[in-house]
């Protein structure tokens, strides 16, 4: 994953979020968004993702500006994306299964039958076949996220994002999920995680970005941000998350 974000800025009803923000990153695997509350993290991942266009500045994948306002183009890049949201967003009318069919066969043209073999296959992959036909209610919340991602993955995405995905989860549920990314990220799945949890965080990350206070005030190798921390505002943050 090449990613280059320059001069980014966000407002929302003349409240400033983001703030010439600059990343510039070549041949990342992993790249994991920490941060406090409300520091920006899931905005700029909705940006990643073509679902929120930046006041100011440009993003640019793999050498391609994201153009926000030709639909033709942000359409295209949306149906490449993979993107799993906190409160995992399934159709709770829909089983499983039609919940991974519905983007495969409306968005993606698949036929129904090419598209049901590859959901089979995933749900399987993800231990997810006895749950087939249940609906989002019937299912535990880690059930729900392993749906959510099955059908992030279904798409075959050139990238996923993460948008905290384990934050309404119990520790059992939240092991289950990150051992699924665990999972994503060996077979050399590329992806943005936004995340608290942090030793997740080292551990799967080629790259961490400390996100916060309008900006990006420190990114780096996992090692030096969670052992050396440079900014005041990075090491006040690490204080307060590592203490319990």
């Amino acid at each position: 994953m090449d990613l280059r974000l320059q001069s980014i800025g966000k407002s929302f009803g003349g409240q400033s979020v983001l703030r010439d923000v600059a990343l510039e990153l070549t041949n990342v695997q992993a790249l994991v968004l920490i941060g406090p509350s409300g520091g920006g993290k899931s905005t700029l991942l909705r940006m990643l993702a073509g679902l929120e266009p930046p006041t100011t500045g440009t993003v640019t994948l793999e050498g391609e500006p994201l153009h926000y306002h030709d639909d033709d183009a942000l359409r295209r890049h949306r149906a490449r994306t993979g993107f799993v949201f906190q409160a995992h967003n399934l159709f709770p009318h829909l089983t499983a299964t039609e919940n991974l069919l519905l983007p495969l066969v409306q968005v993606h043209g698949m036929t129904q039958d090419a598209a049901l073999e590859q959901i089979d296959t995933l749900l399987r992959r993800f231990h997810l076949s006895d749950h087939a036909h249940k609906r989002p209610s019937q299912l535990s919340g880690g059930q729900q996220q392993r749906v959510a991602i099955a059908r992030a993955v279904a798409i075959r995405p050139r990238w996923l994002l993460f948008d905290e995905p384990t934050s309404a989860l119990d520790p059992e549920m939240t092991a289950e999920v990150l051992d699924m990314i665990a999972e994503l990220r060996a077979e050399g799945r590329s992806f943005v995680l936004v995340t608290h949890q942090m030793g997740f965080a080292r551990r799967v990350a080629d790259h961490v970005a400390f996100v916060g206070f309008g900006g990006i005030p420190e990114h780096g190798q996992p090692a030096d941000i969670f052992d050396q921390p440079r900014t005041p505002e990075l090491k006040r943050f690490l204080h307060r998350v590592l203490s319990y």
